[in-house]
């Protein structure tokens, strides 16, 4: 199956995609399955799902949640995830038969070695990331022994399935947890994630750090 696990509907704050338009997306470039993994909600995974009926996509119910180390994807999830401590999060995750995600590593410097150790898969490949983080990831996946995997990370229409994660096997879920997948990357333009961070700033009304959080992202992406 190819999947790409990454992906932002207009629930997040720096996001304007519809989830029907994303499901339709998906489809349109090949994808059997996408998981919509809005910032703290799965309001727009459920939608998706809603309207995925009748499609030939999968869609995996997720969301991105914001903890005190770092973002941490819940993914199969059947509720929302309400902790924002990262361990009581990946344990939230797993009592709803949940997989956890480590998403993009090397954007968190609160990352602690307990919490790498009890998440589930790691995204070594990321379309927003430059190449050197995603070469670390694959690192820290390879140390840990977790299996590997990719997403978009798309918050545009048009950033849906530059990573995908060919998972092999009928069984979407046991061949992530096996780690029975190959990854391919594409990258995302610069401008795209610039825009989508001023977008997250208006929308969040986080006018005070807004301008950091911007400069950060770019430079972030250059070097």
């Amino acid at each position: 199956m190819i999947v790409d696990l990454h992906v932002h509907s207009r629930y997040s704050p720096d996001s304007l995609s519809r989830p029907e338009d994303i499901v339709k997306r998906a489809a349109k470039v090949g994808l059997d399955a996408v998981a919509v993994t809005d910032h703290d909600s799965i309001r727009g995974a459920i939608e998706a799902s809603e309207s995925s009926k009748g499609s030939k996509v999968q869609v995996i119910i997720g969301s991105e949640v914001t903890t005190n180390k770092g973002d941490i994807i819940g993914l199969f999830l059947a509720n929302e995830v309400k902790s924002h401590d990262a361990l009581e999060a990946i344990s939230e995750i797993h009592a709803q038969g949940g997989l956890a995600v480590l998403p993009h590593p090397f954007r968190s410097p609160k990352l602690t070695e307990d919490v790498m150790r009890a998440i589930d898969l790691i995204e070594t490949h990321n379309s927003r990331e430059p190449e050197a983080n995603d070469k670390k990831s694959v690192s820290l996946a390879e140390r840990l022994a977790k299996p590997q995997v990719g997403g978009s990370d798309a918050h545009w229409l048009r950033e849906v399935g530059l990573c995908r994660t060919m998972v092999a096997g009928d069984d979407l879920r046991q061949g992530l947890t096996e780690g029975r997948t190959e990854i391919t990357v594409r990258r995302s333009f610069i401008a795209n994630e610039l825009v989508t961070d001023a977008l997250g700033v208006l929308r969040r009304r986080a006018y005070v750090r807004g301008p950091a959080l911007l400069v950060w992202g770019a430079i972030r992406r250059i070097r």
